[in-house]
């Protein structure tokens, strides 16, 4: 299918109208808990609910194209009964922000992974109600995540499955959208703090470090929701006011984040200085009501949570799959407790650069003990990818420091306890992946950033400049890092053209390949030969079993 970019133009902003209509309906129905609420988390609110869906209608029945186009065309019909309150809340911002999200939405070649198991998994929702076991077939599919479930309601007439990477569009977009409304909030109140700074320094974080849409996967777009939640739990810390709205925002990030990627099930630790916080402010009336589950958007959170954990074990046998642990071994469809702990010790070992694509280093189980690997990690991982990424931090604070630097008295700095707390729970998350698994999207990223980033907002907040320079540098920066959006994306879409002779005007989509479909394939034969097995009375040696509408697939040993 030869499908023009214009064309494209127009189903990927009915997308994202139909997530901002599905927003609007959360908005108007949980009134109580949110207020003050911007475009950008809207859209967030969307794209939960549209997860939630998701993940809830995959149990009986598969996100065929017709299911999928009424999804759409209702999310837009909600989106027009609520236009005005929309166009109040920044829509133009919302224009201008997803056009120029749309040069990074022209891919010829995705990643290794979107290949190996992002496409055929988000197809396999397209062709199939739930099954149990798929993770037998392949090991993507036993960490299974939630952007998954979103894509699989864009395989759409016509556009087939040419839309599987607007998931990641859609979180970047109002990921932007929502830290742009702060920005703009400062500029109104025409005063200005570290959070500020940081906001805008998350701006270059998301859009300079992480313009190829093509690389997010389900690790950057956790990543960039990771860096939104930390801002919120500072806004909070810092403002103290607003407290259930804050908290919902909170609960909500936590839950789209867990749901990308089960690994981040490890940010829940950050509930502790939450709680703390409260106690401490006195909000125990609010703390009492999460205990008590009178709490919509923390009962929200346990629900995601319910389902993660029920999906994960229904396709390996495992909760959290690869935590040996959380496995069940007597569930017919369940991976072996060995294979599991091999592939701890797999995931393990890539991370501290014992293993990689071409390359395997002997003795894994001894290598990945204490810190026997630290040096090799050292040579092979740290001065490369963390080195160069801890330059362009160091750039950042070069362009902040020359951007907002006087000579005027400086304030006073003063650090809340409950800030110490945040940063003193950032570092123990630090630690952790320092030790366990060192690898930049693993988490590394946003880690990393706000260690050296939310001191270094804190510093340069001391300096007493004018707040008309303030706002005039801030705007420079802003525009500096559309630019550089689009040109690297530009670049991009350049050597695409040489190498792959890829032209988004002529033929927008990007590379498919029989391979893309061989899971799907042998899924679909399987369950061919089962039935004609079934129908002929035969005792057929199949590995699948079909139990109260459900297929259950497992190995033959």
């Amino acid at each position: 299918m030869d499908t023009n970019i214009f064309i494209f133009f127009l189903i990927y902003f009915f997308v994202s109208l139909s997530v901002l209509g599905y927003g609007s309906l959360v908005v108007s129905i949980t009134k109580k808990y949110i207020k003050n609420i911007s475009i950008g988390e809207i859209g967030i609110l969307g794209i939960f609910l549209l997860i939630l869906y998701s993940y809830i209608s995959h149990l009986f029945y598969s996100h065929g194209k017709i299911h999928n186009l009424i999804l759409l065309i209702i999310g837009v019909f909600l989106f027009f009964i609520k236009k005005n309150f929309l166009i109040n809340k920044n829509f133009k911002m919302f224009i201008f922000v997803f056009s120029l999200l749309f040069f990074g939405f022209a891919i010829f070649k995705n990643h290794d992974d979107f290949t190996y198991y992002h496409f055929p998994y988000i197809y396999y929702i397209n062709q199939f109600p739930h099954m149990f076991g798929v993770g037998n077939f392949n090991h993507g599919f036993r960490t299974p995540s939630s952007i998954f479930y979103l894509n699989s309601l864009y395989f759409l007439p016509f556009f087939k499955y040419f839309l599987f990477n607007i998931g990641q569009i859609l979180i970047v977009g109002f990921s932007n959208l929502i830290l742009l409304s702060k920005v703009i909030k400062y500029f109104k109140r025409k005063k200005y703090d570290f959070i500020f700074f940081l906001t805008i320094s998350l701006l270059i974080f998301i859009n300079v470090f992480f313009y190829r849409i093509s690389e997010h996967g389900t690790d950057r777009s956790a990543q960039i929701l990771v860096s939104i939640l930390f801002l919120e739990y500072l806004i909070l810390i810092s403002y103290k006011s607003d407290y259930r709205s804050s908290l919902s925002k909170i609960f909500i990030l936590t839950s789209l984040i867990i749901s990308l990627k089960a690994f981040y099930f490890l940010y829940a630790i950050f509930l502790v200085p939450l709680v703390i916080f409260l106690y401490t402010s006195k909000k125990s009336n609010l703390i009492y009501e999460i205990i008590k589950l009178n709490h919509l958007f923390f009962n929200l959170l346990l629900t995601t949570i319910l389902i993660i954990f029920l999906i994960n074990l229904s396709n390996s046998g495992c909760l959290i799959y690869p935590v040996y642990f959380t496995c069940f071994e007597n569930l017919i469809w369940s991976i072996p407790i060995s294979e599991v702990k091999d592939m701890n010790d797999w995931y393990e070992q890539w991370a501290k650069a014992g293993a990689g694509p071409n390359f395997e280093l002997k003795n894994a189980e001894e290598y990945i003990r204490n810190f026997n690997w630290f040096q090799n990690w050292i040579n092979l991982y740290f001065f490369n990818k963390v080195l160069d990424y801890l330059l362009g931090i160091i750039f950042i604070c070069i362009i902040f420091t020359i951007s907002f630097y006087s000579k005027k008295k400086t304030k006073i700095i003063k650090i809340d306890r409950n800030l110490l707390i945040f940063y003193f729970f950032i570092l123990i998350i630090f630690f952790e992946w320092l030790y366990n698994h060192p690898s930049l999207r693993y988490g590394g990223y946003i880690i990393l950033f706000y260690i050296f980033m939310l001191p270094y907002c804190i510093f340069i907040n001391k300096y007493n400049l004018s707040l008309k320079k303030i706002k005039s540098r801030s705007i420079l920066i802003i525009a500096l890092i559309a630019v550089i959006f689009i040109s690297r994306n530009g670049i991009r879409v350049y050597n695409e053209y040489e190498k792959y002779n890829y032209n988004p005007f002529v033929k927008f989509n990007y590379e498919v390949s029989n391979e893309d479909f061989r899971l799907n394939n042998f899924f679909l034969q399987q369950i061919n030969d089962y039935n004609l097995c079934n129908e002929k009375n035969k005792n057929c040696d199949q590995n699948l079993v079909k139990k109260k509408g459900f297929y259950f697939f497992y190995e033959i040993d």
